[in-house]
């Protein structure tokens, strides 16, 4: 069975011209600002330096424990997503991007009026298909990701290789978010582009995409999974408004309320030992240094015998005796 036209890695370019004279009216000016603006938004995407960091990290990871986490399954998830990114890199939709802004009219030339090169309709259909495989494959790239995440998190749990499974959490989250980014921005590239190229149909009709007809929502062509992922509401932030939070996570409170008796239990008795200290050393008295100081002794110590230190100084009876005859030997 043969693939469908948008599912090929590589897409034959059409033979023909790839531009055609446009004589374009307002709301063909407006189609065309805004296909050229979302296939900015895409291709500063795809340019991101935080992108291609997480990739080459991907990578690196991918190198150094090919041997020893080979049968792992987070590192045989973690090669179906550089399979992902290896196949997008491979469509080249980057550079069929770029094409497709260097062929559409900047705002001077469309200031001045009259006719203007387009791209044809065959760059179109051609371009709507690379469109079209590329959205279904950062589907297919996002799943990927939470699988080898939901893998991650499990060893996690297990307490293994800790350091190298936090520095996965982060990078496979930040792969999530890039490519739910892109997805977005391509599902309105190519609504701009089908609106466009009705527009250009209408003149000169030479059609491309044979045994397949270019879906006019993209959103049921993607499916069902489309919405429970790019059409998530995020989780709404707390609102802090004079160093108090309006709203209050449940979570954390559970979380942390026994640590909060605990914490205001040391903090009285850190101020009460405080207090006590500071009264203490409050209560004694000024010395002066040079004065002699008068110590007080008990009464045992009253009645002790008198102790002579001349007593230690006398030499004890014959030891003179001893040293002479020493002497004379």
């Amino acid at each position: 069975m043969a693939a469908e036209p948008w599912n090929k890695l590589e897409i034959a370019y059409p033979g023909v011209l790839s531009a055609v004279r446009f004589q374009f009216n307002a709301s063909t000016e407006q189609c065309m600002k805004c296909l050229r603006k979302e296939c900015e938004k895409v291709l500063k995407l795809l340019k991101s330096k935080v992108l291609q960091t997480e990739i080459r990290i991907l990578y690196a990871l991918l190198y150094v424990f090919h041997h020893r986490l080979r049968q792992h399954k987070p590192y045989q998830a973690l090669k179906k997503v550089e399979q992902c990114v290896n196949r997008l890199r491979n469509m080249r939709l980057e550079a069929a991007l770029e094409d497709l802004k260097g062929m559409c009219p900047n705002l001077p030339r469309l200031r001045e009026g009259g006719q203007h090169e387009v791209p044809s309709q065959p760059v179109l259909e051609w371009l709507s298909l690379k469109v079209l495989g590329a959205s279904k494959l950062m589907m297919h790239l996002m799943e990927c990701c939470s699988e080898a995440f939901l893998l991650v998190l499990q060893h996690l749990y297990w307490k293994e290789f800790i350091i190298l499974n936090v520095v996965l959490t982060g990078m496979l989250s930040r792969l999530w978010v890039y490519s739910r980014g892109i997805l977005k921005t391509l599902t309105c590239l190519y609504e701009q582009m089908f609106a466009f190229l009705q527009e250009v149909s209408q003149i000169q009709q030479m059609p491309f995409v044979k045994y397949f007809a270019l879906p006019a929502d993209i959103k049921t062509f993607l499916g069902p999974s489309y919405s429970q992922v790019v059409e998530i509401k995020p989780p709404e932030v707390p609102v802090v408004k004079k160093l108090q939070v309006t709203a209050r996570s449940g979570l954390l409170n559970k979380l942390f309320a026994s640590g909060a008796g605990r914490n205001s239990e040391y903090t009285e008795l850190s101020h009460s030992g405080m207090k006590t200290k500071w009264t203490a050393l409050k209560g004694l008295e000024k010395n002066d240094l040079g004065n002699p100081v008068l110590g007080q002794h008990s009464e045992d110590l009253r009645n002790l015998p008198e102790f002579d230190v001349k007593a230690l100084l006398r030499q004890p009876q014959g030891a003179s005796k001893v040293g002479e005859i020493w002497k004379t030997k």
